[in-house]
């Protein structure tokens, strides 16, 4: 089996209920709150799945565009099919864009709102904060950066339950996707960035949060 998230596009939302149930679904939908102040964003999206969050955000918001960035062709499938169901007509504020994240060339000072869900969770630490960085670069002063993922708890019993649920995870992941790392990376918010609104669920093992980029960024 040729190890990729197409391995997982029909049956994302059902394995994430098994292991979750809705908490990853509520923590994603954190992020809506930041059309609030951008009601005409221009959006780019990062590790949407299956395409739950990003159907909401359109459907709720008539004026913003949204650029779905992923290297799975079966995921942004997925995304399209879920959009078409609920209203075909949005389908033309919708860009999918199959390609590496890692080496994709983001548009500089291009987006209003970058978002990324359970997905720079993908990358070591190097890895992880270079695309932070560089999408920092691809976001308009002023605009936000929506981030939610997991996280590692500093209470138990969630301290004690990461530490055998996120290896896990890891190695399902490794085995179905060909995802080469296998912890949590260390996050370091470019300088231009500052935390407007945090949240966390289950005690810190997720957590989200909106962040915005300076003037002068």
């Amino acid at each position: 089996m040729h190890r990729s998230f197409d391995n997982l596009s029909n049956i994302y939302r059902t394995l994430e209920y098994i292991a979750f149930g809705t908490l990853l679904q509520r923590a994603r939908r954190s992020s809506l709150q930041v059309f609030e102040s951008h009601p005409n964003a221009r959006v780019l999206i990062l590790g949407d799945g299956d395409g739950r969050f990003s159907c909401e955000a359109i459907l709720r918001n008539p004026n913003i565009s949204i650029d779905i960035l992923d290297s799975s062709q079966g995921m942004l499938a997925a995304v399209i099919n879920r959009i078409r169901k609920a209203d075909s007509r949005v389908l033309e504020r919708y860009n999918p864009i199959l390609g590496n994240t890692l080496t994709y060339e983001y548009p500089f000072h291009h987006y209003d709102i970058v978002v990324c869900q359970f997905f720079i969770d993908c990358f070591a630490s190097a890895e992880a904060n270079d695309l932070i960085a560089r999408l920092t670069l691809a976001l308009k002063s002023g605009g936000k950066f929506s981030y939610v993922d997991f996280a590692h708890p500093k209470l138990q019993p969630m301290k004690s339950f990461s530490k055998i649920v996120l290896p896990a995870l890891y190695g399902f992941f490794r085995q179905t996707t060909g995802i080469s790392d296998r912890q949590l990376p260390r996050i370091v918010w470019p300088g231009s960035l500052s935390c407007s609104d945090r949240a966390e669920w289950s005690q810190g093992f997720i957590v989200s949060e909106n962040l915005k980029k300076g003037l002068a960024g």
